[in-house]
């Protein structure tokens, strides 16, 4: 019987994914750090455009969050997601700490869904800076 030396470290490390085009909605969602299902209220809400593909060989059409949507939306919003990887923080409790403060998440006719203004993100940086203990920088304000 024959073996395979398996280095266990490499298989183990998080590998980051590449994104390149248009992203089928599940790495769109990857990419944007939110659920498919917030992927298709932001697409139905008119935050990212959709084209559809045939596939050649199987004449099948599947759908794709274009690049150029993705690339805009990612300018002027930042999800619930990116900002807790930014901070290291779990998302839940980023969510609970913004619901606490009240802060708006942007408007989707579609559904709700945890996306902000990119202003928010500084917000966010205060936010988490006191809920650790670390001392806010000069000039920022925390309410």
């Amino acid at each position: 019987m024959a073996a395979i030396l398996i280095d266990y470290t490499e298989t183990l490390e998080k590998s980051e994914r590449v994104f390149s085009g248009d992203l089928s909605l599940k790495d769109a969602a990857a990419r944007l750090r939110i659920s498919v299902g917030s992927i298709r209220r932001l697409r139905d809400g008119g935050y990212l455009k959709q084209i559809k593909a045939r596939n050649p060989d199987t004449q099948h059409y599947r759908c794709y969050i274009t690049e150029e949507s993705i690339q805009a939306f990612a300018e002027v919003y930042v999800t619930l997601g990116q900002m807790a990887e930014k901070i290291e923080l779990a998302a839940i409790h980023l969510a609970r700490a913004l619901d606490r403060r009240e802060i708006e998440t942007i408007p989707c006719d579609a559904g709700f869904v945890r996306a902000y203004p990119k202003k928010t993100r500084n917000l966010v940086r205060d936010l988490a800076m006191v809920e650790t203990g670390q001392p806010t920088p000069v000039g920022s304000s925390t309410s």
